[in-house]
């Protein structure tokens, strides 16, 4: 049995490793420094000025090294240039680095990343008031969040004797989104015409979008509310009242989904989840490349949230961001699901019910709202139909 010295050991060359990095010293300086400090003291204690001299000499060659080399991190500043990144997918990692000073910086070493994916770039030179973008591809195995991406500027200029560190960016967690597949949009739309039939019958929101304008349908007279821009001035003057354009409203693609988070028992990710995540993730992706539509994404799992919002790049962002975090749950309440519909304003466009395997989420949904539901079971291979991984 280890005694509480080995047991120790671990720890005291953490320790020491942690007192050495705090030390604003290169191998190399320190070494340069012993020896300095070594012959500063034989000349000292011989007498000999020269040696004395040479030592002080020494030493202050590494003090002005971690000099230079603290005014080459000061001239710089840098940054993350955020992306979304998506879980088995490689992602570009681009850091903006900028010389804010007149003055050339040199010699300087930029750290981003974790201990599990650091990634390292050395600047040789950067010209003032100028900035150059490093890049790297880091692929991360699963959803959620990631280790903490620190970054940081590091300078040994100019003869490596004496190092300067500055922390950029105290890092934060990079949250990671679901895997994406491929999403066959029009074999969608097929799937869900046959068994959602509200799809294409749906009309659009109160305000016009300028595509919706360009079908001129006719003429009426004025209601409270109408926008001005819209009045027809020469039926107004040869009526005595007031006339406005009514304009064609575009079926739109008003989509509900609901995701049914319920995994296997056991400790480990459930695959069959996964895919379930991956096929509501790419469904949101895509539904939001097209804006000016209604998406309600709600997700039963380990709690029962509901979000919805118009498409667009912003609601994308938080639909899979609530996705990347799901847990999952071998059990979901379904009384809280339902509860929480009711209370939102579901538009008439179809709704879509994704399970990891079989289950009467669908068809229970289905009698408690009154409204056709579309089901795709992963286990099943119904997706196979309009999605890839």
């Amino acid at each position: 049995m280890p005694t509480d010295s080995t047991q120790t050991l671990p720890s005291r060359f953490a320790r020491l490793r942690a007192w050495r990095d705090r030390i604003p010293l290169t191998r190399e300086g320190l070494l340069w420094f012993a020896i300095a400090t070594a012959l500063l003291l034989v000349g000292l204690f011989k007498g000999i000025n020269l040696i004395t001299l040479l030592a002080s000499f020494f030493v202050a060659m590494v003090a002005w090294n971690w000099w230079e080399a603290r005014r080459q991190v000061r001239r710089l500043r840098a940054r993350r240039i955020d992306s979304p990144a998506f879980a088995q997918t490689p992602h570009r990692t681009v850091i903006r680095v900028e010389n804010v000073a007149p003055r050339t910086a040199s010699g300087v070493r930029v750290r981003t990343g974790a201990a599990t994916a650091e990634r390292t770039w050395f600047i040789t030179e950067l010209a003032g008031r100028s900035h150059t973008e490093l890049e790297a591809v880091i692929t991360y195995p699963r959803r959620g969040y990631a280790d903490a991406r620190s970054l940081t500027l590091e300078s040994g200029h100019p003869l490596a004797l004496a190092r300067v560190r500055a922390m950029a960016d105290s890092g934060s967690p990079q949250l990671v989104f679901p895997r994406l597949g491929v999403l066959h949009k029009a074999q969608l739309r097929r799937f869900l015409s046959r068994r959602s039939p509200s799809l294409g019958q749906t009309r659009g929101l109160p305000c016009h979008a300028p595509t919706a304008q360009a079908e001129f349908h006719g003429l009426r007279s004025y209601r409270p509310g109408d926008s001005l821009r819209h009045l027809h001035w020469r039926t107004t003057a040869r009526r005595g009242e007031l006339m406005v354009r009514e304009y064609e409203d575009w079926p739109n693609d008003d989509l509900t989904v609901v995701l049914e988070a319920r995994k296997a028992p056991g400790e480990g990710d459930d695959p069959l989840l996964e895919d379930a995540i991956s096929l509501a993730a790419t469904i949101c992706w895509e539904w939001c490349r097209q804006t000016g539509d209604r998406l309600l994404l709600a997700v039963a799992g380990a709690s029962v949230t509901t979000q919805h919002g118009v498409t667009g790049h912003t609601l994308a962002c938080d639909l899979l961001g609530r996705l990347a975090l799901e847990p999952g749950a071998t059990a979901i309440d379904t009384g809280e699901l339902f509860a929480k519909l009711y209370g939102c304003h579901i538009s008439p466009g179809p709704i879509l019910v994704i399970s990891p395997s079989e289950s009467n989420l669908a068809s229970r949904l289905q009698l408690a709202l009154r409204r056709r539901t579309a089901e795709a079971v992963v286990s099943s291979g119904d997706a196979g139909i309009f999605f890839e991984l």
